[in-house]
C-alpha cells in the first residue's frame, strides 16, 4: 500500500514537472516546418479539407482536433501548441506504469526524467503536428500489452482495441507500432499469453480503419512506386537518431555504456531489457534497411522507438551497480547530464515572419505586386505570417501553383512591372534566379536561415 501511494505521488510530480516545462516557451519559435500546413487546413471549410486528404500522408484525426481547438482558441503560436504539449506531458503516466511493470519504480522515475529532459521530445511537444499524440497512444498501447488483462479480459481488450484504432487514425505509422507490438507478443515469452487478446484488438482496429483504407493504400502505393521526399541515409544516421534522444554525443555514450555492461552481465535474462531492446533496436535498424526500398528514415517517424531507448537506458543505469550507495551514481549522472544539456528555450533559427515582413514592405500599402513562392509547398508558411485567419479565404487559387496571391485579382505575372519571389535557399545555397518571367532581379534579402526574398522589375 505504501509503495502504491509513493508511486502515485511520483507520477503526479513527474506529470507536474512535464506540464510546467512543456507549457513554457510555447511561443518561443514561430510557426514553421509542417506546422503551417496543419493550421492552414484546419481553417479550411470541410469540403476543401476532405478533398485535401486524398493527397495527404496523414490521417485526419489530428487535423480535426486542431480544427475543433481553434474554434475556441486564438490562432497564436502558443495556443496552437497547447494540445501537443499536453499530449507529451500525459505520456509520462503510461511510461511510468510501463517501466514499473517491466522493472521497478526507480527505473520508471529515471526513464521518465530522461524523456522529460530530452530536447528532441520537447521540440515535438511544441509542434502543431500529430507526433506527440502518436507517442502518447503508442506508450499506452505498450503498457496495456505488457500489463496483460488485469481484472477483466474483456475490458482490457476493448481498451487496447480503442487505443489501436485511435493510433492508426492519428498517423499511418501507427500500423508500424501495431506490427512492433505483434512482434513483441510473438517473440517475448512473458507476453505470449496475450496473443489472442492482441489479435482481437488488432482486428477491431483494422475494421475501424476501413473507411480510410482506400486512401491509405493509394498513398502507400504511390510512396512505394515513386519514393518519398526523404533521401536514403548512410549508417551514421543510426547514431544520429540515438543522439537526438539523448541531447548530446557525450550523453549518448554515458547512457549506452551501462546498457552494454548490463547486457554483458545479464545477457538477455531480464524481461525489461529484452522488451526495451526489441522496441528500440528493431525499428531503429529495420526501418534503416527498409529505407533503401522506400526512403522514410526520419527522426519523427521513429519517435515511437524512443520509448524503448528510455526504458532500456532507465533499466541499465539503475541495474549497473547492484547494491550500496553507489547504485545511485549512474542514475544521477544520467539524469544530470540530460538536465545540463536540456535547452528548451533555444531558437530554431526559422523566422518566416521576416519573409512576410519583407514581402509587405516591397508590396507597399496597395499590395499590388504579384508574389511567387518556390517551392509551392512553402505557401502555407507564408500564409501563416501574412494572412492567418479562420474566416479569410486562401489568397491563391491552386495550392500546388507557385502563385501566392492570384485569387485577389492581381495583375498576371507576365504583365506585371514588379514581382516578388519568396525562395527557399540557405545562406550557402545558390540564390533565386537572375530573371523570372522576363523580369530582372534588382534586390535580394536573406529573410531567415532558409528563405530569401527577391524583388524583380522590368
Amino acid at each position: 500500500m505504501h509503495s502504491k501511494i509513493t508511486d502515485r505521488w511520483l507520477i503526479l510530480g513527474l506529470l507536474a514537472l512535464n506540464a510546467l516545462l512543456k507549457c513554457a516557451w510555447l511561443g518561443a519559435n514561430e510557426l514553421s516546418g509542417d506546422e503551417p500546413f496543419t493550421v492552414f487546413w484546419a481553417t479550411r471549410p470541410h469540403h476543401e479539407f476532405w478533398e485535401m486528404l486524398r493527397t495527404e500522408n496523414n490521417p485526419p484525426l489530428y487535423f480535426l482536433l486542431i480544427k475543433a481547438w481553434i474554434r475556441w482558441m486564438p490562432l497564436e503560436e502558443a495556443w496552437l501548441r497547447v494540445p501537443s504539449a499536453l499530449f507529451s506531458s500525459l505520456t509520462i503516466v503510461p511510461l511510468f506504469l510501463l517501466a514499473r511493470r517491466l522493472g521497478s519504480s526507480s527505473m520508471a522515475v529515471v526513464a521518465c526524467l530522461l524523456f522529460t529532459l530530452n530536447n528532441h521530445q520537447y521540440a515535438h511537444a511544441h509542434e502543431v503536428r500529430a507526433y506527440s499524440l502518436l507517442l502518447l497512444l503508442t506508450t499506452v498501447a505498450a503498457w496495456l500489452v505488457v500489463r496483460g488483462p488485469g481484472g477483466s479480459s474483456v475490458r482490457s481488450t476493448v481498451m487496447l482495441a480503442m487505443v489501436l484504432a485511435v493510433l492508426v487514425w492519428t498517423h499511418f505509422f501507427g500500423w508500424m507500432v501495431i506490427g512492433l507490438l505483434a512482434v513483441c507478443v510473438l517473440a517475448v515469452p512473458e507476453l505470449r499469453e496475450g496473443r489472442r487478446r492482441f489479435l482481437l484488438a488488432g482486428v477491431v482496429a483494422f475494421v475501424a480503419f476501413l473507411p480510410y483504407g482506400l486512401i491509405f493504400l493509394q498513398r502507400a502505393g504511390e510512396s512505394i512506386a515513386q519514393g518519398t521526399w526523404v533521401k536514403a541515409h548512410g549508417a551514421e544516421e543510426i547514431w544520429h537518431m540515438v543522439r537526438r534522444w539523448s541531447n548530446q554525443p557525450v550523453v549518448t555514450l554515458l547512457l549506452l555504456v551501462p546498457v552494454l555492461l548490463v547486457l554483458m552481465r545479464e545477457r538477455l535474462r531480464s524481461f525489461a531489457l529484452r522488451f526495451a531492446l526489441l522496441w528500440w533496436l528493431l525499428p531503429l535498424f529495420g526501418l534503416w534497411l527498409v529505407q533503401w526500398w522506400v526512403p522514410a528514415y526520419v527522426d519523427r517517424y521513429l519517435l515511437f522507438a524512443s520509448i524503448g531507448f528510455y526504458l532500456g537506458t532507465g533499466y541499465a543505469v539503475t541495474a549497473v551497480v547492484g547494491a550500496g550507495t553507489g547504485r545511485w551514481a549512474a542514475p544521477v549522472v544520467a539524469v544530470a547530464s540530460m538536465a545540463i544539456t536540456f535547452t528548451p528555450w533555444k531558437d530554431n533559427d526559422q523566422h518566416p515572419s521576416h519573409a512576410a515582413a519583407q514581402v509587405r514592405a516591397w508590396q507597399g500599402p496597395a499590395g499590388s505586386s504579384p508574389v511567387l513562392v518556390h517551392p509551392f509547398w512553402y505557401k502555407p508558411t507564408l500564409w501563416a505570417h501574412m494572412d492567418r485567419s479562420v474566416d479569410r479565404e486562401a489568397p491563391w487559387t491552386q495550392a500546388w501553383s507557385e502563385q501566392y496571391n492570384d485569387a485577389r485579382g492581381m495583375t498576371p505575372v507576365a504583365a506585371a512591372d514588379t514581382l516578388i519571389l519568396v525562395y527557399l535557399a540557405a545562406k550557402e545555397d545558390p540564390g533565386p534566379p537572375q530573371e523570372v518571367e522576363g523580369l530582372r532581379k534588382v534586390e535580394e534579402r536573406q529573410a531567415d536561415a532558409l528563405v530569401r526574398v527577391a524583388l524583380y522589375t522590368r
